[in-house]
Parts: structure tokens; C-alpha cells; sequence
């Protein structure tokens, strides 16, 4: 189907402009399809600002420019969130770990997932997701996308022996620009251990991670965008019995 409405190209309004996923792109008041329904598209907030389509509001404002341009819409996000620590007790003298993981990962199946670790047992470990998004658009591959991630501790209130990055696990499989050919995931743990014969912890308060995430699209277009996740940084008295 055609929206039936050309720009100066004589190019339909369905092959310019990606389509409204989210639902909240701008209506095109006075404009209808075959079916009847208004058109809309993409909101330009999503991707690239379309160019004009000739289609004008009552207050004379071309819609074009308001919606995204075709295959430039990208609805992945990310978001803040705290990831605190998982706890095991184990017998006396055995080791355990007091661990809090947050991870990222760009699926090839086109979603991205921000997860934290809900439990630890010491043989295995238990993510979840705490968002998903989309990343891929138009019906293209994820093996056509490349993502690129970068981590920093910002804020430190962490206490105790060591350093903050003692006592972080960091795997990263995107560096530098790598194509989503296979699972690319950030995971970050810090590792703080249990203190032994019941002392008070010597490693205690938490550190604020910025994540930067750069994605490239198939077309070369690079969208960057941040979060923060909260991990806790502690040791907590080894069991006694």
C-alpha cells in the first residue's frame, strides 16, 4: 500500500519516511491513505529529519521535516539503574563472594537487553533483564549494525582496602566498532569477598558507572547514548557455622 501522497521527486510518502512504531509521530491533519486513516510517521526525534513532502498543517508547516527520514528511526534506549549485590552463605572457612553484575548486550536477534544479576550460587550465576529495546529498523540484520562501548567510574563511595578497580570483573566484547555477528555484551561485577572469622567489612559503600554506548547503523550513521548503573562495593562477615 501507498499513502498516496508525493514529494517534488514523486516519491510516496510510505518509501520517504520510516513508519510510527512507538505511536507518537505527528498525524498529517487533512491527509488520508486508501484506508482512510490520517497519515503519520516516525517522529524526527527518532532518526533524520525528513525532507518536505508538500503536505502543510493549517498553520502552513510542511509535516515532512517532522518525521524521520526512511531508515534513520532507532528506538533502542537505555537506562539508570542500581545493581546491588547477591549473597551466599556458605560453611565456616569456605570462600563465598558478595557480588553485584550488570550487563548489556546487543542480541543478534535485534534487541538489546540491560540486565543485573539476580543470584549467585558459586556455580552459577542468574541474570535479568531490567530493560529491552529495539535496535534494528526496516527490517534489516543486526550483522549490519557495529556497537562500540565505553566505561568509567564517576562517582566513588567506596571505602576500604584496595581500589574500586581491584575488585572489578570487566568483559568487553566491543572495544572498538564490532559487528553484532554474534552476542556483543559489557558486563561488569565487582568481586568483594566475604571477611574472614566475623571481622566488620573492610569493604563497603558503592561506585557510579557511566556507560557510553556508540551503535553504527548499516548505512554508517553512529548513534551514542549513555547510562549509569549503581553497583554496590562490599564485603560482609563469613559465616561461622
Amino acid at each position: 500500500m501507498t499513502a498516496g501522497y508525493r514529494n517534488a521527486l514523486g516519491q510516496d510518502a510510505d518509501d520517504v519516511y520510516d513508519p510510527d512504531i512507538v505511536g507518537d509521530g505527528a498525524p498529517g491533519a487533512g491527509f488520508r491513505n486508501a484506508s482512510g486513516q490520517t497519515i503519520r510517521y516516525a517522529s524526527s526525534r527518532y532518526g533524520q529529519p525528513g525532507g518536505v513532502l508538500g503536505c502543510r498543517s493549517d498553520g502552513n508547516v510542511d509535516y515532512g521535516p517532522g518525521w524521520s527520514s526512511r531508515n534513520t528511526a532507532n528506538y533502542w534506549s537505555v537506562i539508570n539503574y542500581t545493581a546491588g549485590p547477591t549473597e551466599h552463605p556458605t560453611t565456616s572457612g569456605e570462600a563465598a563472594t558478595g557480588q553485584a553484575g550488570a550487563k548489556l548486550v546487543f542480541q543478534t536477534d535485534g534487541v538489546l537487553h540491560q540486565q543485573v544479576c539476580l543470584d549467585n550460587n558459586k556455580i552459577s550465576i542468574l541474570y535479568g533483564d531490567v530493560a529491552t529495546s529495539t535496535f534494528v529498523t526496516g527490517g534489516q540484520s543486526a550483522a549490519g549494525y557495529q556497537v562500540r562501548y565505553a566505561w568509567v567510574i564517576t562517582t566513588n563511595n567506596y571505602f576500604g582496602t584496595g581500589t574500586p578497580q581491584s575488585f572489578m570483573h570487566v568483559q568487553n566484547d566491543a572495544a572498538t566498532f564490532t559487528p553484532i555477528t554474534a552476542n556483543r555484551s559489557l558486563w561488569l561485577e565487582n568481586l568483594t569477598g566475604y571477611i574472614t572469622n566475623g571481622n566488620s567489612p573492610t569493604q563497603h559503600g558503592s561506585v557510579v558507572i557511566t556507560v557510553t554506548v556508540d551503535l553504527m547503523d548499516p548505512q554508517g550513521r553512529v548513534t551514542t547514548k549513555s547510562y549509569t548503573v549503581t553497583m554496590a562495593m562490599y564485603g560482609a562477615p563469613q559465616p561461622t557455622t
